[in-house]
Protein backbone atom coordinates (compact mmCIF):
# COMPACT_ATOMS: atom_id res chain seq x y z
CA UNK A 1 0.00 0.00 0.00
CA UNK A 2 1.15 3.56 -1.25
CA UNK A 3 2.68 5.85 2.06
CA UNK A 4 2.56 9.00 0.27
CA UNK A 5 0.59 9.99 -2.34
CA UNK A 6 1.50 13.59 -3.91
CA UNK A 7 -1.30 15.18 -6.29
CA UNK A 8 0.14 17.66 -8.77
CA UNK A 9 -1.85 20.19 -11.05
CA UNK A 10 -4.32 22.95 -11.96
CA UNK A 11 -7.77 23.70 -10.08
CA UNK A 12 -9.39 20.75 -10.50
CA UNK A 13 -5.95 18.99 -8.78
CA UNK A 14 -7.02 21.71 -5.92
CA UNK A 15 -10.41 21.27 -5.85
CA UNK A 16 -12.13 24.40 -7.29
CA UNK A 17 -15.26 24.98 -7.89
CA UNK A 18 -19.34 24.97 -6.64
CA UNK A 19 -20.58 23.81 -3.25
CA UNK A 20 -23.53 21.07 -4.20
CA UNK A 21 -26.30 19.58 -1.88
CA UNK A 22 -24.73 21.99 1.22
CA UNK A 23 -21.41 20.46 0.62
CA UNK A 24 -18.15 22.29 -0.28
CA UNK A 25 -16.00 21.38 -2.85
CA UNK A 26 -13.27 19.22 -2.46
CA UNK A 27 -10.82 17.52 -4.95
CA UNK A 28 -11.31 14.28 -6.51
CA UNK A 29 -7.79 14.26 -5.31
CA UNK A 30 -9.03 14.46 -1.86
CA UNK A 31 -11.48 11.69 -1.95
CA UNK A 32 -8.78 9.26 -3.10
CA UNK A 33 -6.49 10.54 -0.03
CA UNK A 34 -9.56 9.22 2.27
CA UNK A 35 -9.91 6.27 0.37
CA UNK A 36 -6.43 5.35 0.85
CA UNK A 37 -6.49 6.29 4.59
CA UNK A 38 -9.84 3.82 4.92
CA UNK A 39 -6.35 1.41 4.01
CA UNK A 40 -3.64 2.85 5.53
CA UNK A 41 -4.27 5.15 8.35
CA UNK A 42 -0.93 6.84 8.16
CA UNK A 43 -0.89 7.83 4.67
CA UNK A 44 1.07 10.81 4.04
CA UNK A 45 -1.41 13.18 1.27
CA UNK A 46 0.02 16.50 0.01
CA UNK A 47 -2.10 18.67 -2.73
CA UNK A 48 0.04 21.31 -4.32
CA UNK A 49 -2.42 21.40 -7.20
CA UNK A 50 -3.50 25.25 -7.56
CA UNK A 51 -5.91 27.33 -10.34
CA UNK A 52 -4.62 28.94 -13.25
CA UNK A 53 -1.03 26.36 -13.23
CA UNK A 54 -0.14 25.38 -16.44
CA UNK A 55 2.42 22.47 -17.38
CA UNK A 56 5.34 25.09 -16.82
CA UNK A 57 4.13 26.27 -13.41
CA UNK A 58 3.74 22.46 -12.46
CA UNK A 59 7.38 21.84 -13.89
CA UNK A 60 8.84 24.83 -12.33
CA UNK A 61 7.17 24.86 -8.64
CA UNK A 62 5.63 21.69 -8.14
CA UNK A 63 7.91 18.91 -9.69
CA UNK A 64 10.66 20.21 -6.99
CA UNK A 65 8.21 20.36 -4.33
CA UNK A 66 6.86 17.22 -5.26
CA UNK A 67 9.99 15.38 -5.38
CA UNK A 68 10.60 16.06 -1.65
CA UNK A 69 7.84 14.13 -0.06
CA UNK A 70 9.48 10.80 -1.74
CA UNK A 71 6.33 10.26 -2.94
CA UNK A 72 5.19 6.43 -4.02
CA UNK A 73 1.96 7.96 -5.72
CA UNK A 74 1.68 11.02 -7.67
CA UNK A 75 -0.94 12.20 -9.63
CA UNK A 76 -0.50 14.55 -12.48
CA UNK A 77 -3.66 16.86 -13.63
CA UNK A 78 -2.74 19.51 -16.20
CA UNK A 79 -3.21 21.36 -19.52
CA UNK A 80 -6.99 23.19 -19.19
CA UNK A 81 -4.88 26.26 -19.00
CA UNK A 82 -2.40 25.18 -21.53
CA UNK A 83 -4.98 24.85 -24.11
CA UNK A 84 -6.99 27.73 -23.23
CA UNK A 85 -3.98 29.77 -23.72
CA UNK A 86 -3.15 32.21 -27.33
CA UNK A 87 0.40 29.88 -27.37
CA UNK A 88 -1.07 26.67 -27.09
CA UNK A 89 1.12 24.64 -29.58
CA UNK A 90 0.31 20.40 -29.25
CA UNK A 91 4.73 20.41 -29.84
CA UNK A 92 5.51 22.44 -26.39
CA UNK A 93 2.76 20.72 -24.47
CA UNK A 94 3.96 17.58 -25.22
CA UNK A 95 7.64 18.49 -24.55
CA UNK A 96 6.77 20.04 -21.01
CA UNK A 97 4.49 17.13 -20.00
CA UNK A 98 7.08 14.86 -20.61
CA UNK A 99 9.64 16.68 -18.10
CA UNK A 100 6.98 16.80 -15.65
CA UNK A 101 6.50 13.01 -15.93
CA UNK A 102 9.72 11.61 -16.13
CA UNK A 103 11.18 12.70 -12.88
CA UNK A 104 7.94 11.55 -10.94
CA UNK A 105 8.13 8.22 -12.88
CA UNK A 106 12.31 7.79 -12.76
CA UNK A 107 11.84 8.24 -8.62
CA UNK A 108 10.16 4.88 -8.66
CA UNK A 109 6.62 6.18 -8.04
CA UNK A 110 3.34 5.31 -9.09
CA UNK A 111 2.09 7.84 -11.74
CA UNK A 112 -1.45 8.22 -12.71
CA UNK A 113 -2.56 11.29 -15.07
CA UNK A 114 -5.83 12.73 -15.71
CA UNK A 115 -7.74 12.91 -19.10
CA UNK A 116 -10.31 16.10 -18.77
CA UNK A 117 -13.85 15.28 -18.97
CA UNK A 118 -15.55 16.93 -22.00
CA UNK A 119 -17.86 19.62 -20.26
CA UNK A 120 -21.32 19.04 -20.13
CA UNK A 121 -22.21 21.67 -22.61
CA UNK A 122 -20.64 20.04 -25.24
CA UNK A 123 -22.50 16.44 -24.55
CA UNK A 124 -25.78 17.78 -23.97
CA UNK A 125 -28.18 20.85 -23.47
CA UNK A 126 -29.06 24.19 -26.24
CA UNK A 127 -27.15 24.30 -28.95
CA UNK A 128 -26.13 27.88 -28.37
CA UNK A 129 -22.95 29.05 -28.85
CA UNK A 130 -20.45 28.57 -26.04
CA UNK A 131 -18.54 31.85 -24.74
CA UNK A 132 -15.15 32.40 -26.80
CA UNK A 133 -12.93 31.16 -24.11
CA UNK A 134 -14.92 27.56 -23.66
CA UNK A 135 -14.89 26.97 -27.27
CA UNK A 136 -11.61 27.29 -27.73
CA UNK A 137 -10.95 24.96 -24.61
CA UNK A 138 -13.34 22.42 -26.74
CA UNK A 139 -11.55 22.62 -29.73
CA UNK A 140 -8.30 21.31 -28.01
CA UNK A 141 -9.66 19.22 -26.06
CA UNK A 142 -8.78 16.00 -27.46
CA UNK A 143 -5.72 16.96 -28.61
CA UNK A 144 -4.72 17.89 -24.96
CA UNK A 145 -6.22 14.46 -24.26
CA UNK A 146 -4.49 12.77 -26.78
CA UNK A 147 -1.52 13.97 -25.45
CA UNK A 148 -1.65 12.96 -21.98
CA UNK A 149 -2.43 9.27 -23.36
CA UNK A 150 0.66 9.51 -25.37
CA UNK A 151 2.80 10.84 -23.24
CA UNK A 152 1.74 8.43 -20.02
CA UNK A 153 1.83 5.62 -22.29
CA UNK A 154 5.38 6.36 -23.59
CA UNK A 155 6.38 6.55 -19.88
CA UNK A 156 4.67 4.00 -17.80
CA UNK A 157 2.43 6.62 -16.32
CA UNK A 158 -1.86 5.13 -16.00
CA UNK A 159 -4.15 7.02 -17.34
CA UNK A 160 -7.51 7.96 -15.58
CA UNK A 161 -9.73 8.71 -18.13
CA UNK A 162 -12.42 10.71 -17.75
CA UNK A 163 -12.46 12.53 -21.31
CA UNK A 164 -16.15 10.04 -22.13
CA UNK A 165 -16.96 9.59 -18.21
CA UNK A 166 -20.77 10.92 -17.96
CA UNK A 167 -21.48 11.55 -14.71
CA UNK A 168 -19.02 13.86 -14.61
CA UNK A 169 -20.45 16.09 -17.57
CA UNK A 170 -24.25 16.27 -16.36
CA UNK A 171 -25.13 19.45 -14.94
CA UNK A 172 -25.74 18.39 -11.24
CA UNK A 173 -22.51 17.82 -11.11
CA UNK A 174 -21.07 20.42 -13.23
CA UNK A 175 -20.17 24.18 -11.70
CA UNK A 176 -21.43 27.32 -13.02
CA UNK A 177 -18.81 27.84 -15.38
CA UNK A 178 -20.02 24.74 -17.20
CA UNK A 179 -15.65 23.69 -16.90
CA UNK A 180 -15.30 22.61 -13.18
CA UNK A 181 -16.93 19.97 -11.69
CA UNK A 182 -19.20 21.30 -8.52
CA UNK A 183 -18.81 19.40 -4.50
CA UNK A 184 -20.92 16.47 -6.48
CA UNK A 185 -18.61 16.00 -9.57
CA UNK A 186 -15.41 15.54 -8.02
CA UNK A 187 -16.94 12.88 -5.61
CA UNK A 188 -17.82 10.86 -8.38
CA UNK A 189 -14.77 11.48 -9.97
CA UNK A 190 -12.77 10.53 -6.79
CA UNK A 191 -14.71 7.28 -6.62
CA UNK A 192 -14.07 6.13 -10.06
CA UNK A 193 -10.65 7.05 -9.60
CA UNK A 194 -10.05 5.45 -6.38
CA UNK A 195 -11.70 2.19 -7.77
CA UNK A 196 -9.07 2.21 -10.88
CA UNK A 197 -5.89 3.23 -8.85
CA UNK A 198 -6.76 0.14 -6.45
CA UNK A 199 -7.83 -2.29 -9.18
CA UNK A 200 -4.17 -1.49 -11.68
CA UNK A 201 -1.97 0.25 -9.60
CA UNK A 202 -2.12 -0.73 -6.26
CA UNK A 203 1.46 -3.07 -4.96
CA UNK A 204 1.05 -6.60 -4.62
CA UNK A 205 1.78 -7.59 -1.12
Amino acid sequence: MWSTFVALGDSLAEGWGDPAGGERPRSWNDWVADGLRARNATLRYVNLGWRGSTVADVLRDQVPAALTTAPDLATVTVGANDALSPAWSVVTFEAQLRAVLEPLVDSGATVATFAYPRPARATSGPRTPPPPALATYLARLGELNAVVRSVSDDLGAVVLDFEAFAPACEPGAMSSDQVHPNARGYLLLGQVALRRLLARLEPQT
